[in-house]
């Protein structure tokens, strides 16, 4: 039987006075006490407060009628904690700048959306649905319904940075730009957009027939067809919306939004006809611009075959979406990663499905003759080739803000590396990371960006490991350089005529800034450590980080030394100097042109098959230098 409710006192106002006029104080605020009976079904329910009312009626009709400005700061956090994180994108994304309710989104749609792990992982939609919820301990103001409590937000990751590799510390590409990184305010980079009337041409793509005109590219809408920006206190006054910097918003709001983007593009499907599913992805990044500073495609799809049409093995590979058209509308884009390939494409397996097309090519080369913002540009494992890779040069050289370049695991040879070399030769070059590890770059090549560099100003890292050098290209690369890296900083400027040209005799050379230097894998010999050691002993101030792993450095070039008197051929086919230790003269070279280094703080010799005593040496080396 349920229990049976406490009697209860009216008090003053249901009672006689005269039954409280000989009680003393205490006495009189025990007798007008209220009993609370312990099933709250037995009691009175209580008046809400009109303001709990109201909150109520704005997160019902908050898609309607969005009023964020005019709400008081105290209910603010109640409000975003419990409208619906499935409200249109063109309502949240100029109205709501609270961290808090963008977290809220983020976590509940994507997985691995940790800002601390934003920079090397990839969010991945989950499929769950938006709820109402408390946040931080705040009380929602609207119940949640059974599927809404069966769905569990996905656990944050740890807040560490973690490390995949030592590269992504030296080369700096583990580490993209981040939200809070400062970036130009919108009507400095409206302005810097419009393209330099001196290099509007047009860019031939040799193999194609036509012409790509950078002057044809679209331009940039950001700004124009947002919404206007909700009044408070019932003005009817409304004033145009003017997006923010992605600098300025929340570092979760640019997660949402890269991760949105992310799987539109990646999913997007190019048709030969139509157009109506290309303008929707025009909206989603124009707005998404104003918060969007980095952008990681995993994928792009290539074009779908019209309908009735017959596939055939001969055919060339379709091209991809207009990459163009991403980095007109993300103006505020700073770091782009590019895949030309499909992931998890099964039994549907071809090999047109992956690597960059002329056309795609082309596409991108007219991009970046417009950027904007964008620093990093990484594209990896899409075969380019010497072509693509002269196309992406002939950009660069018109290109005024990108300063990292990833090509690494393509195809590129000589005849590409002469023209990022020119690239590099450029007077107005501002690459300061260049990484084309696992291509095909043989002597010529090393010996065109070893001249470059003797011109360079700004390059201070260089990955060239698991190419093709050879003992060869290797002892060239590093004489080319021997000749700049002892320069002092603080060196004269050659003198110029009054043309502006170098004077007659004037040397050409400039200081060279180059940090670290990375030619593992390269078939390196006794050559290159002959030219290496002579690179050692100049003494370069800059140069700390060196890299010669897995290179058989006692190993003499076969091509170059083998007719040369003393030398023999064994029986494994390795000519090597009769009576002597290769690998303990290279060890004695090395060890004593690092001890007449002072700066050199990082040099990789594993897998050279150098004595161990000279490894430990050199280690005890760098040790001192690096405590200096």
């Amino acid at each position: 039987m349920a229990e049976q409710p406490a009697p209860m006192f009216n008090g003053p106002a249901g009672g006689d006075n005269d039954t409280l006029a000989g009680l003393s104080a205490k006495e009189r605020r025990m007798a007008q006490r209220r009993c609370i009976a312990e099933d709250k079904e037995w009691n009175l329910a209580l008046v809400e407060k009109l303001s709990e009312l109201c909150l109520r009626v704005v997160v019902a009709n908050f898609e309607k009628s969005p009023k964020l400005n005019g709400i008081p700061s105290k209910h603010r956090e109640r409000v975003l904690s419990s409208i619906s994180i499935n409200l249109p994108l063109t309502i949240a994304a100029p109205l709501i700048p609270d961290e808090s309710y963008w977290k809220r989104r983020a976590a509940a749609h994507f997985k691995n959306c940790d800002p601390s792990l934003s920079n090397n992982t990839r969010a991945v939609g989950n499929g769950v649905g938006g709820f109402g919820g408390g946040l931080m301990g705040v009380t929602p103001l609207v119940s949640l319904d059974k599927a809404a409590l069966a769905m569990k937000t996905p656990k944050l990751g740890s807040p560490e940075y973690s490390v995949g590799s030592l590269e992504d510390i030296w080369m700096g590409f583990g580490n993209p730009p981040t939200t809070e990184t400062a970036i130009a305010s919108a009507a400095d980079a409206v302005d810097a957009m419009k393209p330099d009337s001196a290099s509007g041409g047009g860019l031939d793509v040799p193999g194609l027939g036509f012409a790509v005109s950078s002057n044809s590219r679209r331009t940039s809408t950001v700004g124009m067809g947002t919404p206007e920006k909700p009044t408070s206190k019932g003005s009817d006054k409304s004033s145009k919306y003017t997006p923010m910097p992605a600098s300025t918003s929340g570092k979760w709001k640019s997660i949402f939004f890269e991760h949105h983007i992310q799987n539109l593009v990646e999913s997007f499907c190019p048709k030969k006809i139509g157009l109506e599913q290309l303008q929707e992805l025009q909206k989603e990044l124009r707005l998404a611009a104003p918060f969007l500073t980095r952008l990681d495609l995993r994928q792009l799809k290539p074009t779908e075959p019209m309908e009735g049409e017959v596939v055939k093995a001969t055919d060339p590979p379709p091209d991809h979406l207009d990459i163009g058209l991403v980095l007109g509308e993300l103006v505020y884009l700073k770091y782009m990663k590019l895949y030309y390939g499909v992931r998890d494409c099964g039994m549907n397996f071809s090999w047109k499905l992956f690597g960059m097309t002329l056309t795609d090519c082309g596409f991108l080369a007219t991009a970046l003759k417009c950027t904007m913002n964008l620093e990093t540009l990484v594209i990896q494992a899409s075969n380019i080739d010497n072509d693509r890779a002269r196309l992406i040069s002939s950009a660069l050289l018109e290109n005024k803000t990108v300063q990292k370049l990833d090509l690494s695991h393509n195809k590129i040879g000589c005849a590409g590396a002469r023209g990022l070399a020119k690239v590099l030769a450029s007077s107005n070059c501002l690459l300061t990371h260049l990484d084309i590890s696992n291509n095909h770059i043989k002597q010529v090549g090393a010996h065109s960006l070893g001249k470059a560099l003797q011109v360079n100003s700004s390059l201070i890292h260089l990955n060239l490991r698991m190419n093709r050098l050879g003992d060869d290209g290797g002892a060239d690369f590093c004489s080319c350089l021997t000749k700049v890296v002892s320069l002092s900083t603080a060196t004269k400027p050659p003198a110029t005529g009054m043309d502006g040209n170098l004077s007659k005799g004037a040397a050409h050379h400039v200081a060279s800034v180059l940090c670290s230097l990375d030619m593992a894998s390269n078939g390196l010999g006794m050559d290159t450590v002959q030219a290496l050691c002579v690179l050692l002993k100049k003494g370069g101030r800059n140069l700390r980080y060196l890299d010669f792993s897995c290179n058989k450095l006692g190993e003499v070039n076969p091509k170059s030394n083998m007719n040369g008197p003393g030398f023999k051929m064994n029986g494994a086919g390795r000519t090597q100097p009769a009576g002597k230790n290769d690998n303990e003269v290279a060890g004695k070279l090395l060890f004593e042109a690092v001890s007449q280094n002072k700066y050199i703080t990082h040099f990789d010799l594993r897998v050279t098959d150098l004595s161990m005593e000279h490894l430990i040496a050199i280690k005890g080396i760098i040790a001192e230098n690096s405590q200096q």
